[in-house]
């Protein structure tokens, strides 16, 4: 795991110093995802450089040093990730008459280049990724991302500049470099808590889309872009053709593509470990990687003082079943509290998923041991994991012919009801006591209200992903743009329609990202065997029972767990990586939070005051728990103290 940047100096005239210094400084504050290596690689007169920081996890050798230029020298490239069926390729080539140096994938993808072109070789690789590639030969700059959007990349002109890197602090580095804020896309992160893909907080700045390639020649004022790759264009082929065995059989396909997928993300040169949390996606890693043999698996959790967060417990018997050498990290509040002031620095674009906090504890855990460690992600949205997709979609489209004006004032009266009210109703209706943990469950409850007030899912989907109304905050209106998340998709399941609206936007704009700061702010490489999109694939071909089933999501994965783990170790509730924000938003943060919701700091952000101080005062007084509305607010007032 790697980070790269470049610039293409094409217009203006010469910036002035050497082009190499530029490059270098876009590069140094990678530092942190590349500690082992360094390389740069500059043409002058073209006026275009590249720099690499590498973080060693295949071929340590100097063979493996970036940029890499193919024989011939035609290609030049920085490449940040893995290719899983780099080896198969390999072959292919070899067959062919290619000869390689060394084992690395950066390698091959060079000689791929040459045989099939840029083009056409993106889409036979299998993996997590992001590249940069100039050819010499055409005058073409290309980049590239994988298909599910598992590492990052940004890129745009800036003045004459055309500017590209794995984070925004390299572009930040650039002379060119313009700044400022687009108040359209700082509306949408306070919507949603990420900044969807291709929006970032700058403008003249974008990310590159997941599956889409980017080409720019001499004469090009704007980049070409093609997505070889979109769920919503995949996944209603794969359905097309679906899955023809019976359960068993699709159990057995499924078990084979997940072992296929660990065992590739297990290759490495450096110790590998795994992330357990003890739910059924991490534990099914972790089985499938004991069950490789060779020795103990190396796991990791951390756990928390408040049960309700807590799932150190679970992930111990899991491990202990499994035989993995577990190693786990109880954490005081204060891990997590001292961690907030740190936010800007390990998330260089407003971020505001509060799991950002826990995620990073987990990684730099982990980093004490092993390089790379592998996790769970991708199994809520490849199997209908999440509340919205195994419930709340099924339920809002069996309420759809239920007459508005019977579900909306439901729906408001269900907002307006105090948490207080919510723990009552918990221990009334046989869910526990009054506990942290049943908060959880009136938090699910409360999603009941979003499902009575939707009128159709992409409403739904809007509104359980929306963390408050910037509209009413922001002292000049945003102007009107497309909302990068909306569009309809052709599933007519609710609940497929739901995970494959996760696939598109929450996984990489919010979950990918979250890890991918946290992991490399330690230089640990986060790989993801359930990202695989074979995986993804398969899993568009089956029938909806085989991801929702008895008001649970990921079934099937449920099945193929159970041949690892006893039925007792199967159960529990889904429960997120949280931590107690609205509590600590009126304790420990709150000088922290009234600092940054001053008024003449609000004034100073662009935000009106007074609604902005009522949600505070409503939030302190404990009527209601706004904590999920004010968090955006807080770290991009944090973030703009720090980057503007």
């Amino acid at each position: 795991m790697c980070g790269f940047a470049g610039a293409w100096e094409r217009g203006q005239g010469p910036i002035g110093g050497p082009l190499a210094d530029r490059i270098q400084a876009m590069i140094d504050p990678l530092h942190h995802r590349g500690p082992d290596d360094q390389g740069l690689w500059v043409d002058s007169t073209q006026g275009l450089g590249m720099g690499f920081r590498r973080l060693a996890i295949l071929d340590l050798s100097p063979a493996g040093h970036q940029p890499m230029e193919s024989q011939g020298g035609r290609f030049i490239i920085t490449f940040n990730g893995e290719i899983y069926n780099c080896e198969e390729i390999r072959a292919d080539l070899a067959a062919l008459g290619h000869t390689f140096r060394g084992h690395s994938d950066t390698e091959v993808m060079l000689a791929a280049f040459r045989e099939w072109g840029v083009e056409a070789s993106v889409p036979r690789f299998w993996g997590m990724f992001a590249f940069a590639c100039w050819d010499r030969e055409a005058r073409r700059l290309w980049l590239g991302r994988d298909r599910l959007g598992k590492k990052p990349l940004y890129y745009g002109w800036q003045g004459g500049s055309f500017l590209w890197g794995s984070e925004l602090r390299a572009l930040r580095r650039h002379p060119a470099f313009r700044g400022g804020v687009d108040p359209a896309s700082l509306r949408l992160f306070l919507l949603r808590a990420c900044l969807p893909s291709p929006r970032t907080i700058h403008p003249g700045l974008a990310q590159l889309q997941p599956g889409t390639l980017l080409s720019l020649d001499p004469d090009d004022a704007v980049p070409r872009l093609r997505r070889y790759w979109d769920p919503a264009e995949v996944m209603p082929r794969c359905a097309s053709a679906p899955f023809t065995g019976d359960g068993r059989e699709a159990e057995d396909a499924l078990h084979a593509l997940l072992q296929d997928a660990v065992i590739r993300r297990c290759r490495a040169d450096v110790p590998v470990g795994a992330f357990l949390s003890g739910g059924v996606d991490s534990s099914l890693v972790a089985a499938l990687m004991a069950a490789q043999g060779g020795g103990p698996v190396s796991t990791y959790t951390i756990g928390f003082q408040d049960e309700a967060f807590d799932e150190s417990a679970q992930a111990a018997r899991v491990a202990r079943h499994l035989g993995t050498n577990h190693h786990a990290a109880r954490l005081d509040p204060a891990d997590l509290l001292e961690l907030v002031p740190r936010l800007p620095e390990l998330y260089d674009e407003p971020f505001a998923d509060i799991s950002q906090l826990p995620t990073y504890l987990l990684c730099r855990w982990a980093r004490r041991d092993v390089v790379v460690a592998l996790s769970g992600d991708g199994g809520d949205e490849a199997f209908a994991g999440y509340w919205r997709a195994f419930a709340g979609a099924p339920l809002a489209r069996r309420l759809e012919g239920l007459p508005g004006v019977l579900r909306k004032p439901a729906a408001a009266l269900l907002r307006a009801t105090p948490p207080g009210t919510w723990d009552a109703l918990t221990a009334r209706t046989g869910l526990g006591g009054f506990t942290a943990r049943h908060r959880l469950q009136g938090n699910r409850l409360a999603k009941a209200a979003a499902v009575l007030g939707a009128d159709d899912l992409e409403t739904l989907h809007d509104r359980l992903l929306t963390h408050g109304d910037p509209d009413a905050w922001m002292l000049e209106p945003a102007p009107g743009q497309p909302d990068p998340w909306a569009g309809s998709l052709d599933v007519a399941h609710p609940s497929q329609w739901m995970a494959l609206k996760d696939a598109r936007t929450y996984l990489p704009d919010d979950v990918l990202v979250k890890v991918d700061r946290a992991s490399m702010a330690v230089s640990l490489e986060a790989r993801a065997p359930l990202l695989d999109h074979r995986i993804f694939e398969f899993a568009w071909t089956l029938p909806p029972e085989y991801l929702v089933h008895q008001g649970q999501g990921k079934a099937i994965l449920r099945r193929v767990l159970g041949r690892f783990l006893p039925p007792d170790l199967l159960q529990g509730p889904k429960r997120g990586f949280e931590v107690p924000l609205g509590p600590w938003l009126r304790g420990p943060l709150r000088p922290w939070a009234e600092e940054l919701l001053a008024p003449s700091a609000l004034g100073e952000g662009g935000f009106r005051s007074k609604p902005v101080r009522t949600l505070w005062a409503t939030h302190l007084a404990g009527t209601r728990d706004l904590s999920d509305t004010l968090w955006p607010l807080l770290v991009y007032q944090q973030w703009r103290g720090v980057w503007t």
